[in-house]
């Protein structure tokens, strides 16, 4: 028997703005599935519909066409009861943790707002709760103590993870959560997010342009251009053995401990206008493997290197040395 996924998402269309007002397609006919227990990690540069496909998929955000399932039912739409008790089992952790928490508020008693919203049980329970909490993401309850303005900007990100994980949620969605951190504190944190899914089964949307963060915590990768998914499959596969050409600019890019990848791939000219689409592949006008199709139809997701990695191209591409590229996110 195929198990339902926990979250799976059909055709998602989000468009901003109206025709008169150059309307911009964010998300453009998004289809995926986040099985229990397993981080996705997004991936694609500033400005493709990461963060909006994030919300869309939490129901914060209401699509102009598609669905969303949510363990096997159709998401409620947003601000109806329904909606709100599935709050509970769905969080978001965001980028900025101190634009997340509020600065006159205790960590403590941030961390205890989603038990009380939710009425998780009497007073004693959620004191002993909140403690379980601060104790799992390693701060202390003196730290709980504290404003957020007196704390690094690692233990603000741990005591927004533990506000996110207070109601024991099935999913987490989070939104470039380390990308404000240096680089010890965001290893800290990443090897936290695995910590936290071992002990609870927590199922992850990971959204990053870091590809070493998602390579460290992703089961699977999919990698989003223009507001739509191009290649998607284990992440070992993706990251290691791209086929879709945007994938293999984008991982050789990510500069070595040696400085800049020798192998990186140059794009020429710029990222097309998303109020401005063109007929077929979306990165056509970019990719130096072109054919005519490319510029006349959108391609369909088809196998690459395994029945479950899959690419959305109308010919396997031919530029890049995936070994070579691969080693960039070692």
């Amino acid at each position: 028997m195929t198990a339902v996924p926990l979250v799976e998402a059909r055709d998602l269309v989000k468009t901003y703005g109206s025709r008169r007002q150059h309307a911009v397609r964010a998300v453009n006919g998004v289809t995926l599935k986040l099985m229990r227990g397993e981080t996705l990690g997004l991936a694609g540069e500033s400005g493709c519909g990461k963060s909006t496909l994030g919300r869309l998929l939490l129901g914060l955000e209401a699509a102009d066409s598609g669905s969303v399932d949510f363990n096997g039912s159709p998401l409620a739409p947003a601000g109806t009861a329904e909606w709100r008790r599935s709050r509970a089992r769905m969080q978001m952790v965001f980028q900025d943790p101190l634009s997340a928490l509020d600065r006159l508020l205790p960590i403590a008693t941030q961390v205890r707002e989603p038990l009380v919203i939710h009425k998780f049980g009497s007073q004693a329970q959620m004191d002993e709760r909140v403690a379980d909490l601060l104790n799992a993401v390693g701060l202390t309850a003196a730290q709980g103590r504290r404003l957020p303005g007196e704390l690094s900007g690692g233990q603000r990100q741990r005591a927004v993870l533990a506000r996110a994980l207070a109601t024991s949620p099935d999913l987490l969605v989070c939104d470039e959560p380390t990308s404000a951190l240096d680089m010890l504190v965001q290893a800290q944190v990443l090897d936290l997010f695995a910590e936290i899914q071992s002990a609870s089964g927590v199922a992850i949307l990971f959204i990053s342009h870091d590809l070493r963060a998602l390579r460290r915590v992703s089961d699977r990768v999919a990698v989003m251009y223009l507001g739509s998914i191009v290649e998607e499959g284990p992440a070992r596969q993706v990251l290691e053995a791209p086929r879709h050409p945007y994938t293999q600019a984008l991982i050789s890019s990510v500069p070595g401990v040696h400085g800049l990848n020798p192998h990186r791939i140059l794009l020429g000219g710029e990222p097309p206008s998303p109020t401005q689409r063109r007929p077929g592949c979306a990165f056509h006008p970019r990719c130096a493997s072109a054919v005519q199709a490319c510029g006349q139809t959108v391609p369909a997701f088809r196998p690459a290197s395994s029945p479950s990695h899959r690419v959305a191209c109308h010919l396997l591409p031919t530029g890049g040395t995936p070994a070579a590229i691969a080693r960039t996110v070692a």
